[in-house]
């Protein structure tokens, strides 16, 4: 099957990739010391844009920023372009074509090149010139990011995929095609009689696709397509192309904090970033890569100084466990993020940074802004900072190995302006209303990603349209939650039903989901 008629028969899904960010992108360039283009003000191009729901989300939060779609899917492009015009989006254009095809005569110069579950699953030839294509329309100081499925995990998901394309090579529907694979996976998932390696191998894979909706499973699994490689391979591509490899977007996925110290010990005998990189892989057993590069002809600086920091901004979930928050010196604080992650912190100024942070979250906080306000609540608490501008490194350095070494904590260029007040009747963002029933997660107006996992969450945000008080939206999620035949929990909930709005909509309100 042709990969447009692929898609064409079974879009993919919508689906919003907080990666892909230009904010995000840039803030990574300037750890290497790249000045990469303002991300209010950019160019952006999507290749393989699907219906343009990635791109759009970001469009919407970056109103002066152009944004730019290409997919081979005639049905993609005019399901992107017919939701740019209801979202009233001039900023972002989507075009119907081979994104091998790409020219810079048409299309000019990009700041910022992205495109996510693409190159793993196109024919080799088409993923080659993609990188000519990226090295053709990529900026001077520009940033890319391709995300792929890496080997040696790539091997695993290989193997199972050669089993369900054999089970299913005569099914030409997709629905049963899909249906009839998880059922044999399931089947080899509880009965493989070898229980040392792939019964194992099965299992996980079943299990990865228990949440995947049917279009998920048939292009990522089934499709025609499917070519994972080395990451040593992929630099190999961006070399030939004038590229170079800058860092993975997930950047704390480069720590080596989850390994033993002889891992470590091994790999940090490795000079060569690639090759290091690579190893590592090795002994993660890699399957998938977020990869961010730039030009071949920019100096990097990888000693990544903690001076870096100075002008960008701060994002953070930690809180301290215990109140109040002890700033006295020496005094360990263990501060908890969403997923009852946590670090324990023991010097004062960091401590208060951390907090006012974790207090401001969703929006980020410039950091010159947070030092200060750090430096007043450690002194109002009567311990005097002598020899700040000591201090205030100490705290850059912290934060830095922060984000190094964990999800904990997010470090940005631009924080687009929203309101965090819950209003008197809340009135849910134009874009978040648009992804509502379209995807399990909605996107906040400081360009977040917000879960929606249940039909409780999902019909409070969408009763939430300006037109109703709070006790109003009270009194008709009371009448909802009655109305549903298979909740577990329906007798407590309606017990505790004003805290629950109360509390998730002021949670809400703290991202920036709702229009002021």
């Amino acid at each position: 099957m042709q990969i447009a008629e692929a898609y064409d028969r079974m879009p993919y899904p919508s689906k919003f990739f907080y990666l892909t960010n230009p904010d995000h992108l840039a803030t990574l360039a300037v750890l290497f010391g790249l000045e990469a283009a303002p991300p209010q003000e950019c160019r952006v191009l999507e290749l393989g844009c699907g219906n343009g729901s990635n791109l759009l989300a970001h469009a919407y939060t970056n109103p002066g920023a152009e944004f730019v779609g290409v997919d081979i899917s005639k049905g993609h492009i005019e399901a992107a372009n017919a939701s740019a015009n209801e979202l009233g989006l001039s900023n972002a254009k989507f075009a119907e074509m081979d994104v091998a095809d790409l020219a810079r005569d048409e299309f000019g110069e990009f700041d910022y090149i992205v495109g996510h579950g693409l190159i793993s699953w196109i024919p080799e030839d088409v993923r080659d010139r993609i990188f000519s294509v990226c090295g053709a329309l990529l900026t001077e100081n520009g940033v890319g990011f391709l995300s792929y499925n890496a080997h040696p995990g790539g091997r695993t998901r290989e193997m199972v995929r050669d089993i369900l394309q054999h089970h299913t090579r005569g099914i030409e529907d997709i629905e049963q095609k899909v249906r009839e694979s998880v059922t044999l996976l399931a089947l080899l998932a509880e009965d493989c009689i070898d229980t040392k390696v792939v019964k194992h191998i099965y299992r996980r894979e079943f299990e990865r696709h228990l949440d995947h909706d049917v279009s998920d499973i048939f292009h990522d699994d089934l499709a025609d397509d499917y070519h994972p490689l080395y990451f040593k391979d992929f630099c190999a591509l961006l070399e030939r192309s004038g590229l170079q490899f800058l860092t993975e977007a997930e950047f704390h996925t480069m720590s080596l904090l989850p390994f033993s110290p002889e891992v470590r010990e091994f790999v940090e005998t490795v000079d060569d970033l690639i090759e290091r990189e690579q190893y590592l892989d090795y002994f993660r057993g890699r399957v998938f890569r977020q990869s961010v590069f730039c030009r071949k002809a920019v100096t990097l600086d990888r000693s990544l100084p903690a001076s870096r920091l100075e002008g960008l901004m701060v994002a953070t979930t930690l809180r301290p466990e215990t109140e109040p928050l002890d700033l006295a010196p020496e005094a360990k604080v263990r501060f908890k993020g969403n997923r009852e992650q946590g670090i324990e912190i023991d010097h004062p100024l960091t401590k208060a940074a951390i907090a006012i942070a974790g207090s401001a979250w969703g929006r980020a906080i410039p950091l010159k802004e947070l030092l200060q306000q750090a430096r007043h609540m450690v002194e109002s608490a009567g311990f005097p900072v002598s020899a700040p501008e000591s201090h205030e490194a100490t705290t850059l350095a912290i934060i830095l190995r922060i984000f190094q070494g964990t999800d904990l904590l997010d470090l940005h260029v631009f924080c687009p302006d929203a309101s965090q007040t819950l209003s008197e009747r809340p009135r849910l963002n134009g874009l978040s209303r648009w992804q509502l029933g379209k995807s399990k997660n909605i996107t906040s107006l400081f360009g977040l990603n917000v879960g929606v996992e249940d039909p409780v969450s999902e019909e409070l945000l969408r009763l939430a349209d300006g037109s109703r008080t709070v006790p109003e939206l009270t009194s008709e999620m009371r009448s909802f939650i009655q109305s549903l035949d298979d909740i577990d929990d329906r007798e407590d909930l309606l017990a505790r039903l004003d805290e629950w709005v109360d509390e998730s909509l002021g949670s809400l309100a703290r991202l920036g989901v709702f229009e002021a």
